[in-house]
């Protein structure tokens, strides 16, 4: 079987944070923002929460969603992918219309 890299859900190692996050560099604000809401997620799950933190969760894909090349195409492909549900045929006609999977 093919190895697909999106279904692959390893946790995210210093080097993925430092990409993921290298856009607050210039905006202290918004880092510590973004840090308050991470901790607040985290306080939803640590307390059995999980409705209230899926949702916090879906909503922050969503807004996500809004800054990717998906927004052209459609949020269920974006959350297929972000999920690692993309079939593989799929992937390649996506990265064949210029959006990276």
């Amino acid at each position: 079987m093919l190895e697909n890299r999106n279904t692959e859900n390893a946790p995210l190692d210093g080097e993925d944070w430092q990409i993921a996050f290298a856009p607050y560099v210039e905006h202290p604000r918004l880092a510590l923002a973004l840090a308050q809401h991470l901790t607040a997620l985290q306080d939803y799950i640590q307390t059995d929460a999980i409705v209230a933190a899926t949702g916090a969760i879906n909503r922050a894909v969503e807004e996500l969603y809004e800054h990717s090349d998906f927004r052209s195409v459609s949020l269920e492909l974006f959350r297929a992918t972000v999920q690692g549900r993309l079939p593989v045929d799929v992937e390649h006609v996506i990265n064949a219309l210029g959006i990276r999977t």
